[in-house]
């Protein structure tokens, strides 16, 4: 990650990415990241909407501006606007932050 991290690289692909994604390891159920966001009720500007399913959940992050959505399998962040991987990669950042509030979530993108 740190080349990313560079200017000259940072400055090639600026304005070119609006997604990224992660395969998680471990996997998640969608229920219990939930469950787990619901417990918090709104700590740490965390929100949670899902379909009656719960095929996945798209979170909501204070500071984030980003869709963020957990199928189970991946966590996925799309971004309103093209950035540079390092634009991305601090968002993506600043989601872990937030999630170090609750253990649950943590271990999902630990």
């Amino acid at each position: 990650m740190d080349v990313a991290r560079q200017e000259g690289f940072d400055a090639v692909f600026a304005g070119r990415f609006s997604e990224i994604s992660f395969a998680l390891r471990k996997g998640a159920r969608v229920e219990a990241v939930i469950d787990a966001i619901e417990a918090l009720e709104g700590e740490a500007g965390l929100s949670v909407t899902y379909p009656s399913d719960c095929a996945y959940c798209e979170i909501g992050a204070t500071g984030v501006d980003a869709a963020v959505r957990c199928s189970g399998a991946s966590l996925e962040m799309v971004f309103p606007r093209g950035g540079s991987p390092r634009e991305l990669i601090e968002g993506f950042g600043a989601l872990r932050g937030a999630f170090g509030i609750s253990k649950a979530l943590a271990g999902l993108i630990g």
